[in-house]
């Protein structure tokens, strides 16, 4: 008996008839038209033939799962669906598309409360969603870029991290900045080096005290100090107009914090003005 499909004649017009996988190269297609039963077949890569079927002839409570997913019409939506989203991330990641977050300050003195920015911004697209993070906590959330949050900070610790998350085109971009804690340096003329620990001898937040200390003396007989504190690096060196300063360490223990004290060698008249370079 001939066999209903052959390799140079894919169609059949005998009812119920299916081809067997020797009669299908790989990636062949077979059809039956028999009326009223048409068939679609064709042969995968491991040497199966998988049957097609028409929407219409879908029983969800008969059909198998892999017979319902082979369904031309839903198939197809979905293969044009994929291609169609796969479309949008390749045309994002050509724009380049990029996340940033900024932190504003990005040092603070550990234990003052200080109003800190947040701003995240989606660099070469438009957002679907932005999000600005604190560990699992949600700040803040918007439809457009940029998303900006003011949230006041408190710690004792050395940093904070902070994160913004940005969805585009089905695809997540994740961006972290932190903001760094340092107790405060003071510096400036004093009879004794404690005496400096006020707001006014602070020196700005820092995480370096590499830096270039200008103070003018208002009273006879009074040292130089710089005050550094314990979650700081020491300074090792000091110059004046180019020249080498002597200044003298020591440790001191001022409102519960460890500094390290430099002292000038000398003492200094009302009216003196030091620029002191440490490093």
């Amino acid at each position: 008996m001939a066999k209903a499909f052959r390799y140079q004649h894919l169609r059949s017009i005998v009812p119920n008839v299916a081809p067997s996988a020797d009669e299908l190269r790989e990636g062949e297609i077979a059809v039956n038209l028999a009326p009223g039963v048409e068939k679609m077949f064709f042969k995968n890569a491991h040497n199966q033939v998988v049957k097609f079927i028409t929407e219409d002839q879908v029983d969800t409570k008969t059909n198998t799962f892999s017979e319902r997913i082979n369904i031309i019409s839903g198939a197809t939506d979905v293969n044009t669906s994929s291609i169609n989203d796969l479309n949008d991330k390749i045309a994002a990641l050509a724009a380049g598309v990029n996340i940033t977050l900024s932190v504003n300050p990005t040092v603070i003195y550990k234990g003052v409360a200080t109003s800190v920015t947040l701003t995240g911004t989606m660099i070469n697209g438009t957002p679907s969603e932005m999000k600005l993070m604190d560990g699992s906590t949600v700040l803040a959330t918007s439809s457009s870029s940029p998303i900006t949050k003011s949230v006041s900070l408190n710690i004792t610790a050395n940093s904070k991290t902070y994160k913004v998350i940005g969805t585009i085109n089905g695809m997540t971009f994740e961006k972290e900045a932190s903001v760094s804690a340092r107790y405060p340096i003071y510096y400036g003329f004093a009879a004794l080096a404690s005496d400096l620990a006020d707001v006014s001898n602070r020196y700005s937040p820092t995480t370096t005290a590499a830096h270039t200390y200008e103070k003018t003396c208002s009273v006879d007989g009074y040292h130089f100090h710089i005050l550094v504190p314990s979650d700081i690096s020491a300074l090792s060196s000091f110059t004046m107009g180019g020249a080498p300063f002597v200044m003298n360490s020591s440790t001191e223990t001022i409102g519960g914090i460890t500094y390290k004290v430099y002292t000038s060698g000398y003492a200094y008249n009302n009216g003196t003005k030091l620029t002191v370079v440490a490093s």
